[in-house]
């Protein structure tokens, strides 16, 4: 993720009401993706939590590291891909799982000529969680 958070627009302020009235798939620039990161979670993209839309796993940069993901893998394929065991994309359960969205994932990320494909950011909970 680190390497969105450097692009020409980071740390300016996303407009709210346009995030949340966008229909499914969600599409934004990098400095409104960046900015509902830190909204949500804080100021460290380590941090930030992203739903895989196949299982449902929510994860934070640190597991795809914690699996040996290669840092482009993060928000786009889910952490299970790199973890013994994980379940089928296509499968039910929990996850994590295979899923590798190749461009199909929930939100898209523009800036110039650049588009990127990432998870959703994960629901923050009253406790400060995420789901």
């Amino acid at each position: 993720m680190s390497s969105v958070s450097n692009g020409p627009h980071a740390g300016q302020e996303a407009s709210h009401d346009r995030l949340a009235c966008q229909p499914s798939p969600l599409v934004m620039t990098v400095a409104e993706w960046w900015a509902e990161g830190v909204r949500r979670f804080g100021e460290d993209p380590d941090t930030w939590r992203l739903v895989c839309p196949a299982c449902g796993h929510v994860a934070a940069s640190h597991d795809w590291d914690d699996a040996g993901a290669p840092k482009d893998a993060i928000g786009v394929a889910c952490v299970g891909r790199w973890l013994p065991n994980a379940r089928d994309a296509s499968g039910t359960g929990p996850g994590p799982c295979n899923y590798d969205g190749n461009g199909l994932n929930p939100v898209t990320v523009t800036d110039d000529d650049v588009v990127l494909h990432f998870f959703a950011f994960a629901e923050v909970t009253p406790e400060g969680g995420a789901r």
